[in-house]
């Protein structure tokens, strides 16, 4: 995933009008004469009772730019298109970028994806209507429902399971992310969170759209979208932003896996051959195998091993079969016996032949 591309589809906001991008309201679909008492009772429900039951679900199928009033100006913003999710009755719902919530800045992210929308304003045009949404304030609403439940009781809410379906897997070599949809707003994990990470097993070969994940919540903060670094340099920068009151929700499905450390000390105690990998290979400080995620020792050669590992080995992660001698739990570190090569070492590249 190309965060920068993604940005680029977000359009700064510009105090000149510009020509070439259509009026929002010349563009817009408008709500249909048989949908319009349903769209008016979910705006009418959700401004006088806060409450998930008054959101409704829809579906994104575009992003555009386009010219929108505000005041007595027009600006230049990045709008996502909706369908609402009931087939029966699917209706456009129009979000602008500062109503799109916690995701404001990757509207994409939203395209084929199901969440939870409040019908914030149906716009008159030639006596017809525009339905206008806003995920910022489902995402407010779903929030609080949590947080109010959090609050009461905060250990027996953090111990409960609770299951999401992921939407998108961020995996480059800055940053590891993973979002996934619950109860109807789209949720965060940072890679470290969602597994044990180790040299050899990236986050995207372990989280793939579509895969349903137990998880729990370990905390929910009452904050702004205004005190958030990215918002405050967006607003630097001119772009469209939501304000006011967010709910920060952090999330965990590590204590859904078998600990690393448990798996250790158990290879350990029986004292067992197993596989492990090469992630390091140096001429003074030697070989450098992962046994577990999180536990990198040293690996010490069979004296009758015909096997030279290079530092091709370390790129190549290659597989070694080991036995434990020694390991320190505190700082995760120890030694170990390479038994076997069971696929041999990497090729190295002759410099004569190539």
């Amino acid at each position: 995933m190309d965060n920068q591309n993604l940005d680029e589809l977000n359009t700064q906001v510009s105090d000149v009008a510009d020509n070439t991008v259509p009026l929002f309201e010349d563009v817009a679909e408008t709500i249909p004469k048989n949908a319009l008492d349903y769209m008016s009772n979910l705006k009418r429900d959700c401004h006088t009772n806060l409450d998930p039951d008054n959101l409704v679900f829809a579906v994104g199928v575009e992003v555009f730019s386009a010219r929108v009033k505000q005041g007595s100006e027009l600006v230049t913003m990045p709008i996502l298109k909706m369908l609402t999710a009931d087939k029966e009755t699917q209706v456009p719902i129009y979000v602008f970028a500062p109503e799109a919530g916690s995701n404001y800045r990757n509207l994409p992210n939203y395209i084929d994806h199901k969440v939870k929308v409040a019908v914030s304003s149906l716009r008159k045009i030639n006596n017809q209507y525009i339905a206008e949404g806003s995920i910022r304030q489902a995402e407010y609403v779903i929030g609080k429902k949590l947080f109010d439940t959090f609050t009461k009781d905060p250990e027996k809410f953090k111990s409960e399971e609770r299951f999401g379906t992921i939407t998108q897997v961020i995996d480059t070599d800055a940053f590891g992310c993973v979002f996934f949809e619950y109860e109807g707003m789209q949720l965060g994990m940072l890679a470290r969170n969602y597994y044990y990470q180790t040299w050899t097993t990236p986050l995207s070969t372990v989280a793939q759209i579509g895969y349903k994940i137990p998880f729990k919540i370990e905390d929910i903060q009452v904050t702004t979208y205004e005190e958030q670094e990215g918002v405050k340099r967006d607003i630097a920068n001119h772009f469209p932003v939501p304000k006011g009151t967010m709910y920060k929700i952090m999330t965990t499905r590590l204590p859904f896996l078998p600990s690393p450390d448990t798996i250790v000390i158990n290879l350990l105690k029986k004292n067992a051959e197993f596989k492990a990998n090469i992630v390091g290979c140096h001429p003074v400080q030697g070989i450098f195998v992962e046994i577990a995620p999180g536990w990198v020792i040293k690996g010490f050669l069979n004296s009758r091993s015909p096997f030279k590992p290079s530092s091709e080995d370390a790129k190549q992660h290659t597989a070694v079969v080991v036995r434990l001698m020694k390991l320190d739990q505190a700082t995760k570190t120890g030694k170990c016996l390479i038994l076997r090569f069971p696929h041999g070492v990497a090729k190295t590249i002759d410099p004569h032949n190539h």
